[in-house]
């Protein structure tokens, strides 16, 4: 292949890998890159079997195209949400299972905490104040909190700038409060909430980190009445600590997996 086709190659699958990263964590099918890159089809599905095998992307069991996770971490790109997902599911089941309340994963979104695990407990009064997909600002509610508490304070302080806007729909809820619950949690290294965001509920979250130390998400659970209070709460305390350990081990081993890959690659 002469030098120029083989830098004509390198454009398309450098334009093919673009489209794909632009889909985010919804990927794109076969027939929407072909229609993105105006190229044939033929061209399209070679060029991605060869990004599929060099592990850049990867093809889904729902034949959609996604960034390889590792292939993202490779150039310091965060962990995707999908990845944190999986790492930190079985730690959610574990404290559902032990505590019988709800109990959530989020991650954040700019300004916001975004909901994206939740799991049902077995008791019969469920406190179930956020759907998967749901958007809080941060510091409203005990995932989100946690999830502020550990941004440093340039961060932090734009956040407490741009709160009394947002803070309409929770009008009982004070900027200075959610800055005095910050402070705490990040003392603590846990948040705890009671009556904070809806009466006569309560709220505990820790937040998870990779490899690096980065606060990547957080463990929440939420319950009714005094649940998480009382003679409780350090039980509460001990479950979602020993599940963000089982979480930040899993992240971890997803981590060492993709040092090794970025070692295969360089070498």
């Amino acid at each position: 292949m002469s030098g120029s086709n083989t830098v004509h190659s390198l454009e398309r699958g450098l334009a093919i890998l673009r489209i794909v990263a632009g889909s985010g964590p919804a990927g794109f099918r076969l027939t929407d890159i072909v229609e993105l890159a105006g190229m044939h089809k033929a061209s399209v599905a070679r060029i991605l079997d060869t990004l599929v095998n060099g592990q850049a992307i990867r093809k889904g069991a729902d034949k959609r195209y996604y960034v390889d996770d590792a292939f993202r971490a490779v150039f310091g790109m965060p962990k995707s949400t999908i990845m944190i997902r999986d790492a930190v599911r079985p730690a959610i089941s574990r404290v559902v299972e032990d505590l019988g309340d709800a109990a959530f994963l989020s991650v954040r979104s700019g300004f916001d905490s975004l909901c994206v695990e939740r799991h049902v407990g077995w008791y019969a009064m469920q406190a179930l104040s956020l759907n998967v997909g749901s958007r809080r600002p941060l510091g409203i509610g005990a995932g989100a909190m946690s999830l502020l508490a550990h941004l440093d304070e340039d961060e932090q302080e734009a956040i407490f700038a741009d709160l009394p806007r947002r803070l309409s729909a929770f009008p009982h809820i004070t900027v200075d409060e959610v800055r005095r619950e910050a402070a705490a949690t990040r003392v603590k290294d846990y948040a705890h909430l009671p009556n904070f965001v809806v009466p006569g509920m309560t709220g505990m979250g820790v937040a998870i980190r990779d490899r690096d130390g980065i606060v990547v998400g957080a463990i929440s659970v939420a319950a009714v009445g005094e649940r998480l209070n009382g003679q409780r709460h350090e039980h509460a305390l001990r479950t979602l600590r020993e599940a963000r350990q089982v979480a930040e081990e899993r992240l971890a081993s997803g981590s060492s997996e993709i040092h090794s890959f970025a070692e295969r690659i360089a070498s």
